[in-house]
Parts: C-alpha cells; structure tokens; sequence
C-alpha cells in the first residue's frame, strides 16, 4: 500500500493529524461560499469590520472592536505607568538640597536689598555733606599736635637713622625717592623732627619704635640663632654621619626668613637665590640619606641569621642573597669614604661616571 503525505491548503507538508487537502500539489482547492474558489494559505479579516457609512454593528466586526478596545485599555494603562514613574518623589537628599538652595536664594535676595538700601542712604548722606578741603601743613613748619609726625616727617626720621647713608646728599635723594616733594626744605624738616621728639633742633634724632610684633620677631631670633650655634657644634662632633643633623640645621634656616625684618628688592633678591640654594641641598641631603638607608636595609635584609635566636631562616643563604649582603656592605664603605672607595673601581670601564660631588 502506497504511503499517503498529507498536504495543506496551499500544497506543502502538513504535520501528522491535520485533516485537510489530501491530494497532490496543484489540487483542486475548497470552495468557497456560493461555489467561488477560495485561495489557500492564511485567510485574512479584510472586510469583516464595520461596513463604511453605518452606525449600528454587524457582528464580524463586534470582535475587532472588542480587541481594539482592550487594545486601548492596555496603552491607557502603560501611559499611567510611565506617568507614575516621572511623578516619584524625590529622595530626602533631593529635597534637602531644593531647601537649602531656597533658604541661600532667599538670604541673597535679602542681603542685596539691605546693601541697596545702605548704599543709597549713604549716597544721600554725602550728596548733602560739604565738607572744606583741609589744607596741609607745611613741610618746614611744625603741625599742630607736638608729637605726631605727617608723612614727610617720618621718611625724615628713617632716613636719617639708617647707617647706611653716609652724606647729606645721599640722605636728600633717598628721601625724595620715598616720596618727599622736590625743593622742600629738607634742612626744617628735620628741625621739626627733633623739635617733636622733644630735643632741640639739633639733638639727636631718635629711630621708631619697634612694634610688638617686631620686638617678637628679635626674641624669635636669638633662639633661632642659638639652635643653629648648637647645630654647628653637634655637626662638628657627628663628622661624616651628620647628614641628619645638616637636614635640620637647613630647616631651621628655612624657617628663620620669617623672623627678619622687612627687606629692600635687593635683600628680596639675595634671599631667594639662598632659599634655592638651601632647598637644592636640602633634596641632596635627602637623596643621601636615603641611599645609606636603603643600604642599611639592604644590609640587614641579606644578613645570614641562621644562629641568632628569634630568626627564621633555617637554610644556608644563597649566593644570591650572599651578593646581596656584599654589595650593601660596599655601598656603606662608599658612602662613609667615597675617595677611598674609588680606588677599587674601575674608572675605565664604558659609562662609569663619577659621584655628583666629585664631578667637576
């Protein structure tokens, strides 16, 4: 008996089960309502809606309608959703910081109207005030108030106290480049000076007096001075194992810049190119510590330690280790004598190079 393959609609294999066309490809098809040959495959809804220009429903369309208005419900119910999340509340740091920001909107609104207000009220103040314009007194005529000396007079006195003008004429071009007007009679000035400082008009000239911080600053001095003279000492005495001691010294020296009194450009100058040079030392004395520590470490880390109690190495070091502990105790002997080191160094071989303190 012959094998029988099922066929669909449109001619192709059907699973087993399926009770359809059962001829051949190119079969006669259903018919469909009316005797009117129907198409195979997927049959589609074209025309079962509503017919156009009705009102009333015809019942192919009752189910269409039926899945358009779930359909709607479904959207209706996503947009909600989505409407929910945008409208989350916001988090306590959200809201802390909306109030804050309020709060500090609020203080510079009132902050700016209260300077608006104290600006044109004081505007106002001086609008209506006419005060005269006082006249200044005399370069070589004594003011009004016995002791206070005006700006003239004080360059008067700091010149005339500072050694380090030697002539009249010096001390005249001094004080008109610190402000004293050309052609003023520099001779009673000077009277003026001694007269306000209760001498006569040729007694000596007293200096200014030194400020409360400025008396600090001396006081500071001396000690800094006296730390420095026992750092020397100390130094002295360490010999080539002072690079700690030389640290400290140039520290102190660092922080001594503080204590002087207020320098010209020229000190300025001189000071900082000290400053560079004291920091530039301060880095080599560093690097020169380090390498001696780290030496001193390399040191204790390849020591053979096998007989010391506490230790926990058990085997013989190796040669590695071994090299290590030589070549840690050379870098000691250089660090402490390096001229003498040299001497076991070949000096020819290709790239050597001399320590940076023996380079010239």
């Amino acid at each position: 008996m012959a094998r029988r393959y099922i066929r669909d609609a449109r001619g192709r294999f059907a699973a087993k089960g399926f009770s359809g066309q059962t001829g051949g490809r190119g079969a006669r098809l259903k018919s469909g309502k009316g005797n009117t040959r129907d198409t195979g495959g997927a049959r589609t809804t074209k025309g079962t809606g509503k017919p156009k220009g009705t009102i009333s429903k015809t019942k192919f369309g009752r189910d269409d309608d039926r899945t358009n208005r779930q359909l709607d419900r479904d959207i209706a119910a996503a947009k909600g959703r989505v409407a929910a999340r945008k409208k989350k509340t916001k988090s306590e740091g959200q809201q802390y910081a909306d109030t804050q920001a309020k709060a500090k909107a609020a203080r510079k609104a009132e902050t700016t109207k209260r300077l608006e207000a104290f600006n044109k009220k004081t505007q106002a103040r001086l609008d209506t005030q006419t005060k005269p314009a006082a006249a200044k007194p005399a370069a070589n005529k004594i003011s009004k108030s016995p002791r206070q000396l005006n700006k003239d007079e004080k360059i008067a006195r700091d010149v005339m106290t500072d050694k380090r003008f030697k002539s009249d004429r010096q001390r005249v071009t001094e004080m008109q480049r610190r402000g004293v007007k050309p052609g003023t009679d520099v001779v009673g000035l000077v009277a003026n000076v001694r007269s306000k400082q209760g001498g006569g008009t040729t007694s000596k000239i007293k200096p200014a007096a030194k400020s409360g911080r400025e008396t600090m600053k001396a006081s500071v001095r001396k000690v800094q001075n006296q730390k420095v003279r026992n750092l020397n000492q100390q130094i002295k005495e360490a010999g080539p194992n002072a690079a700690g001691l030389r640290l400290e010294k140039l520290k102190v020296q660092s922080r001594m810049s503080a204590t002087r009194a207020t320098p010209t450009a020229k000190q300025t100058a001189k000071s900082a190119q000290r400053n560079d040079a004291i920091r530039a030392r301060s880095a080599e004395l560093r690097r020169q510590a380090g390498r001696v520590n780290r030496a001193y470490a390399n040191q204790a880390r390849t020591a053979d330690t096998r007989n010391k109690p506490g230790s926990s190495m058990i085997r013989r070091p190796s040669k590695k280790t071994t090299r290590g502990a030589i070549r840690a105790e050379q870098a000691l002997k250089f660090y402490r004598d390096p001229k003498r080191a040299l001497n076991s160094v070949n000096k020819k071989r290709p790239g050597f190079r001399l320590p940076r303190g023996m380079r010239k």
